[in-house]
């Protein structure tokens, strides 16, 4: 079989990590493409295809000339016939519209992945609202959460009712996030400025509205001056979040780091990782801190409650919040950082166990084959 993955975008983020870990997957039984749909008004390479070769993924750009280019269809129909696929596989809103208008009339399958709504602004809900409008035109759709999955219900009823929809938990290709570790943890602890004696709390994510950084840069306010806060991403609050740092008067110990290819040692220097979503599937962020033995404090939305078995008490692989709750963040942040080290310890041996028992990348990846690519079981 012949996938063609489809994603729009700059960054490696949740969604990007989850296709990179599929198509390599998959790409042990099957022939495996990655497009990337690139701006092109601009000249740099998107990450994604940069990363996407480095896995040994053939990778190829869409060239995309802004929000709507007529032409883009065409090439992404062009790109399916080039290497024959049989399935093209589209992880966003962008590429599953543009792809569904180009595959018209070509009996090649097309599936898609609903990662998450953002409804960052209002230019972006009518996009989402027009995916939902294709969805039943798809041949079959994957959510990573069952409240993505609800959503679809009520606003894509025919698609679920057609037996489309099917909701498959994300999986972490544990090796691959491994050898992304390059240096230790004193030096990178030594790079962000975290003197002996402080506290590392890091949060890794797009800086958009639903991703609440400025509720963590509120409750590093109470936090006391041995806490450092670093946030991984680059997006449009970048200067909203610095003000409201400066506003606080946190800004010396907040960084913002912007877009970062060095997540995997980020994970190892931190003290605790930080995920206020006010939205969320499953994220990737969350399954790369417990592989790599780091707690997590993070907001009780899409399926993190589940992800970290928060039901479990003292064998809960991480805390959950409510969403949007800035003392309740503060709280947790500071109980956390105040385990020793026999709890940290046990804490990360639960949470990789948990990593890799309930979410490994093959498993998803033979998932997706069987019931979406109808590859059979």
């Amino acid at each position: 079989m012949r996938i063609l993955h489809l994603r729009s975008g700059q960054g490696i983020y949740g969604a990007e990590t989850v296709l990179l870990g599929l198509a390599r997957a998959c790409a042990a039984r099957h022939t495996v493409v990655v497009g990337v749909l690139a701006d092109a008004r601009h000249q740099d390479e998107p990450a994604l295809l940069a990363a996407a070769r480095a896995r040994g993924l053939p990778a190829a750009a869409v060239p995309v000339s802004g929000r709507l280019d007529p032409a883009a269809p065409w090439r992404i129909r062009a790109l399916a016939k080039q290497w024959d696929v049989d399935v093209v596989h589209s992880h966003d809103y962008k590429s599953t519209i543009l792809a569904t208008a180009g595959l018209v009339g070509t009996g090649r399958r097309h599936v898609a992945t609903l990662h998450g709504d953002t409804g960052e602004s209002k230019a972006v809900q009518l996009y989402e609202r027009a995916l939902y409008g294709v969805l039943p035109l798809l041949d079959a759709v994957a959510t990573v959460s069952e409240g993505l999955l609800d959503k679809v219900r009520a606003r894509a009823p025919r698609a679920v009712a057609a037996g489309k929809v099917r909701w498959i938990a994300n999986g972490l290709d544990e090796a691959a996030l491994a050898a992304r570790v390059q240096r230790g943890r004193d030096q990178v602890r030594a790079e962000l400025g975290v003197a002996a004696g402080q506290r590392l709390v890091l949060a890794v994510g797009r800086l958009s509205v639903e991703k609440h950084h400025v509720g963590l840069i509120e409750a590093a306010a109470g936090l006391g001056d041995e806490v450092v806060v670093a946030i991984a991403g680059d997006g449009p609050l970048q200067q909203e979040l610095e003000a409201a740092a400066q506003r606080l008067g946190v800004a010396g110990r907040v960084r913002l780091l912007g877009a970062r290819g060095d997540v995997a040692d980020l994970y190892r220097a931190a003290d605790v990782l930080a995920h206020p979503s006010l939205t969320e599937g499953l994220p990737m962020v969350v399954l790369e801190a417990m592989a790599s033995g780091l707690p997590v404090v993070a907001s009780d939305v899409g399926e993190i409650a589940r992800t970290v078995d928060a039901g479990a008490g003292v064998g809960a692989c991480g805390v959950v919040v409510a969403p949007g709750d800035v003392a309740a963040l503060r709280d947790a942040l500071a109980g956390v950082l105040a385990w020793g080290e026999a709890e940290r310890a046990a804490y990360g041996e639960r949470a990789r166990r948990r990593v890799t028992e309930k979410f490994g990348v093959d498993a998803m990846a033979r998932r997706y084959e069987a019931e979406l690519y109808g590859a059979g079981g």
